[in-house]
């Protein structure tokens, strides 16, 4: 047999292989084929005749075929929650994965495509662990289920990803008794810098915060003047309703 035996759609024979007892084609399929088949078929008057004079019957192949990319995906990075809404730092760490194809196998990388996972069946999210990412570090493909690659698809924007909240890691005074006209400063002491936590944020027993202070980015000072006439013990308290931010 030659090409010129074979009736072809969807497809050109680019080869015939003559095996002795069997013939191997090479079928290329054509482009764009998303899902159709490519058939092959031995024309009749290619078969020869049986000792009838009768033509051999043969049976058509098909292929069904899937050679067109999928979709690139869409990446919706984390929701900018910081005190600057602009700036890429936030506490949000979820990425959201939208467009697809259903069967498809999705691939992300949060190292600029070092590395790479895939997410489970149904899965649209993965999360980012704390740390910073630069532009374009984060990138998401498909792969449908014929094997087709889409196009990758990157974050535009710098993130930092903090999903550790501040907290007070101490508080000391400056004096442990004070007498009339005297003053007592409260350090406060914090796990990092934050926003928002001003004397506003504190209560004392029996005594009036007069001001307050950082002396660096993770050290807040009060000043305390006791209430006149006052014998006893005097407290500092933290309202936990009223929110401070890093």
């Amino acid at each position: 047999f030659t090409v010129d035996d074979f009736i072809v759609t969807n497809g050109t024979i680019t080869g015939v292989v003559d095996n002795g007892n069997h013939y191997t084609l090479v079928l290329t399929p054509s482009a764009n084929l998303n899902g159709a088949n490519a058939t092959v078929a031995l024309k009749e008057t290619a078969t020869g005749t049986d000792a009838h004079g009768k033509y051999v019957t043969v049976q058509n192949a098909s292929v069904r075929v899937d050679n067109v990319a999928p979709d690139g995906l869409t990446l919706t990075m984390p929701d900018d929650f910081g005190v600057n809404q602009n700036d890429g730092l936030t506490w949000k760490n979820t990425v959201q994965v939208s467009g697809i194809e259903a069967g498809a196998i999705v691939h992300y990388s949060t190292n600029n495509g070092v590395t790479w996972s895939t997410l489970a069946p149904d899965e649209t999210s993965f999360s980012l662990s704390d740390g910073s990412y630069a532009a374009g570090a984060v990138k998401v493909y498909q792969t449908d289920a014929a094997g087709n690659e889409s196009a990758k698809t990157s974050s535009n924007k710098a993130y930092v990803i903090d999903t550790v909240a501040p907290v007070i890691t101490n508080i000391t005074t400056d004096k442990t008794s004070v007498k009339a006209g005297e003053t007592v400063l409260y350090t406060v002491t914090l796990s990092e810098p934050v926003a928002y936590l001003t004397a506003n944020n504190f209560s004392v027993s029996d005594g009036q915060i007069t001001s307050s202070t950082f002396t660096n980015q993770t050290t807040l000072v009060l000043t305390v003047t006791p209430e006149s006439n006052f014998e006893g013990i005097m407290g500092l308290a933290f309202y936990n309703n009223v929110l401070f931010y890093d």
